[in-house]
């Protein structure tokens, strides 16, 4: 990775594609730890293509991502099926309907549909959550995770998680909360 960082031509962009289908996450963790070390100030994109287990990838690349500081583009892409997992999924804290996260728009069917915000609960309670009915609990996971994401490596706009969801972060307007719009593309091709 050094010997890339300090190469004639700036290198914006890195994908991560492993050779064979036994790599181990220990692997792709330095792989990933050294790329951030090496290249964290000047690389904008990083693609990391996956063969084992979904919760594996976003646990490693929440733990580095800190050190992608120009990191404005993340996309994670399944080389082939998922192994069963050996444990359910973590329920990642979803934010209550009070937070600014929860303020973002979707856009569902495509990439020009216009963008409509969740429908709040008449009755709803702190910390409960009230969704639109078309977002689905993998799209609140992905969101929940993108906004801790986000908080970690500011710069990072786009990201294209292992689903083929799509995301965009936009940084709040003027005179609103400080909190990031979380949009919900569609999916990538």
């Amino acid at each position: 990775m050094s010997a890339m960082a300090f190469g004639r031509c700036t290198l914006k962009e890195l994908a991560i594609t492993p050779t064979t289908t036994k790599v181990d996450a220990r692997t792709l963790e330095r792989v990933l730890m050294s790329a951030g070390a090496e290249l964290g100030n000047i690389l904008e994109v990083l693609e990391v293509h996956w063969v084992l287990e979904d919760e594996i990838l976003y646990k490693q690349i929440f733990a580095v991502l800190a050190r992608f500081r120009s990191l404005r583009t993340l996309r994670l892409y399944r080389d082939s099926p998922p192994p069963p997992p050996h444990l359910p999924p973590p329920l990642l804290p979803l934010p209550s309907t009070s937070s600014p996260l929860f303020s973002s728009h979707f856009s569902l069917l495509n990439r020009s549909s216009p963008s409509f915000p969740p429908t709040p609960s008449a009755k709803s309670r702190p910390n409960s959550v009230s969704v639109s009915p078309d977002m689905s609990l993998p799209r609140l996971q992905e969101r929940s995770r993108l906004a801790l994401w986000q908080k970690s490596c500011p710069a990072l706009r786009n990201v294209v998680f292992l689903s083929g969801a799509e995301w965009r972060i936009r940084p709040s307007l003027p005179g609103r909360s400080a909190s990031p719009v979380l949009e919900f593309i569609g999916y990538a091709l």
